[in-house]
């Protein structure tokens, strides 16, 4: 299986964005960790927030193309 980073830039990749409810269902528990080494060592540029949904909050990561 391929490691953390490489499943969350796919996911990153493919929909635009990774939330961390997501991130946690996946078995991923260092998201920002890993969005600071796709920041700094692969370049991806990457914007933050929280965001309200119908059962309180979730942390997005969206990916600026």
């Amino acid at each position: 299986m391929k490691n953390q980073i490489e499943f969350v830039e796919k996911q990153l990749n493919e929909t635009g964005e990774v939330t961390r409810n997501w991130a946690v269902s996946n078995y991923i528990t260092r998201l920002a960790a890993i969005m600071h080494t796709l920041k700094s060592e692969r370049g991806y540029v990457i914007t933050s927030k929280y965001v309200k949904t119908k059962n309180g909050k979730d942390f997005v990561y969206k990916l600026i193309v």
